[in-house]
């Protein structure tokens, strides 16, 4: 009987592991200030069932059954956080099992690094974290401060809201794979998703999007991993040519639909398009007396 009851233990403990069973878990997304309402309504459509927490100043902290291949696909969140402690506990009781999840989806080894979300509160920060290290310290982890490749913890403080989580994969969500190369002014990945979250909302996903203003391409990667057909261009060849690599990275094979023009002179038939999204040309600022001119 004792035989039994210890193979049904390990049989549960290892179905948890591989995630047959939900383990509903707590969770943090980082916003960008402006777009909490659009990373929300993202967490909503793609995670179905999440309960809210609280919501602040770009941060949403929510329960979810803990399926992590859905978390990672988020585009308009700049970052996923698995919720640790509240800070005015500081209790890391349940790190071990947190640690054990996040070992499901990726490799971890015993070194950790603290980042710190401080704002609208005044707080010695180094003391801070001297108690966060000091604590992580005890369970046998190393703290490297400049090293943020394995366990990256972020102590969030902002007016009410406090508390210490752990990014849940390697590298930030906001972090592209189609991401190569460096342009001056590029727009930054989750800012160009809300747009075209935005802007499409209520278009078929056959809607042909253009950005004749497209900079290193970071708008029409974006419409191209929501579906759509994307068109465009630059006054920069370096521009363009960067632009058609990273959508070549995401498999677009229409590398001629991205040319190099003026957009006051571009040659797209009339009506051809049924969404126009754009980041408008930055440095020196240009008097207009109307947009579409």
């Amino acid at each position: 009987m004792a035989v039994v009851y210890k193979l049904c233990i390990y049989t549960f403990i290892n179905t948890l592991a591989v995630g047959i069973l939900p383990l509903v878990m707590r969770f943090v997304a980082y916003a960008i200030k402006g777009l909490e309402e659009i990373a929300e309504k993202e967490l909503l459509e793609k995670l179905g069932a999440i309960k809210v927490v609280q919501k602040g100043d770009k941060v949403i902290v929510f329960d979810y059954e803990a399926r992590f291949e859905l978390l990672t696909k988020l585009r308009t969140a700049d970052d996923i956080g698995v919720f640790v402690c509240p800070l005015d506990s500081l209790q890391l009781n349940n790190l071990p099992q947190v640690l054990e999840s996040i070992k499901t989806i990726r490799q971890l080894g015993n070194t950790f690094s603290i980042t710190t979300s401080i704002a609208s509160v005044e707080t010695d920060k180094e003391t801070l974290i001297k108690k966060v290290s000091d604590g992580l310290s005890k369970l046998g982890l190393t703290y490297t401060p400049d090293d943020r490749s394995n366990l990256d913890f972020r102590i969030f403080l902002n007016k009410d809201i406090g508390f210490l989580a752990i990014r849940l994969t390697k590298e930030p969500l906001n972090k592209r794979n189609y991401e190569v190369g460096n342009y001056l002014g590029a727009l930054k990945s989750t800012i160009a998703s809300a747009m075209v979250q935005i802007a499409t909302e209520n278009l078929p996903n056959h809607a042909r999007i253009v950005d004749d203003f497209c900079g290193s391409g970071t708008i029409l990667c974006e419409a191209f991993l929501n579906g759509f057909p994307v068109y465009g261009g630059d006054i920069s060849s370096e521009a363009v040519t960067l632009a058609t690599k990273r959508l070549k990275m995401l498999g677009s094979t229409v590398s001629e639909n991205i040319k190099i023009q003026d957009a006051t002179k571009t040659k797209w038939n009339a009506s051809y398009f049924d969404c126009a999204i754009s980041n408008l040309p930055w440095d020196k600022q240009h008097e207009i007396t109307h947009i579409t001119e």
